[in-house]
């Protein structure tokens, strides 16, 4: 049986008690297991997010669209990576594997995709992940949150379903490991790895949860 913690969309969430600024400052990946209460949300559902109410804020999300995105800013510059359709359909949703990566190409540029159940999405004609901004003034020291965001220490966009297994790689994984990752073939040991393998339970409002990375 899968493991994993049911959030309620309301005050549940996980502090994963890291910042990632140096992760943040280059090339990554998150991946993670995601089973929607409501694939199309009323507020935006946040998988993982970091906010400091200033110039840095990243955010994998589901929005009110229902379109798988992230969000990445850096020292004001920020750039969104989002589905050109809907990603998730409207009410209960079953599991599904998200991954978003960002791929440093110098100190102006970098290239962000995403991808659903290992396939490589279609992003939109606006929000196409084409990022012009220095990843290395990335300096926040907020911490991440697992199943909301963490808006300079208040939690908000709160996650309404399951997740678990949320990775983060400090290089971005190409096509063919994506595919390899939702298969389960991709045996490498992430950067940082939040298992949520607490069997269903509840986040009971805030928790530090451990990392196998």
């Amino acid at each position: 049986a899968l493991t994993y913690l049911n959030f309620d969309g309301s005050d549940d969430y996980l502090d994963a008690n890291t910042a990632l600024q140096a992760e943040m400052r280059t090339s990554h990946s998150w991946s993670a297991w995601i089973k929607l209460d409501d694939g199309d949300p009323a507020v935006n559902n946040a998988i993982v997010a970091s906010y400091n109410a200033g110039n840095d804020w990243i955010n994998l999300y589901v929005g009110t669209d229902a379109k798988l995105t992230y969000l990445y800013q850096a020292n004001g510059t920020s750039k969104f990576a989002q589905d050109a359709s809907t990603t998730f359909v409207n009410g209960a949703n079953p599991w599904h594997h998200v991954v978003a990566t960002m791929s440093y190409t110098d100190s102006s540029n970098a290239v962000m995709k995403l991808y659903l159940d290992g396939q490589e999405l279609t992003l939109d004609g606006t929000n196409d992940g084409a990022f012009s901004g220095n990843m290395g003034t990335y300096t926040s020291s907020t911490d991440f949150y697992l199943g909301a965001e963490n808006n300079n220490g208040s939690a908000r966009y709160f996650l309404d379903g399951g997740q678990r297994d949320v990775k983060l790689f400090d290089y971005a994984l190409s096509a063919d490991q994506v595919a390899s990752l939702y298969s389960g073939s991709y045996n490498v040991t992430p950067k940082h790895w939040w298992k949520i393998d607490d069997g269903g339970a509840h986040a009971s409002g805030s928790a530090t949860v451990e990392d196998y990375g």
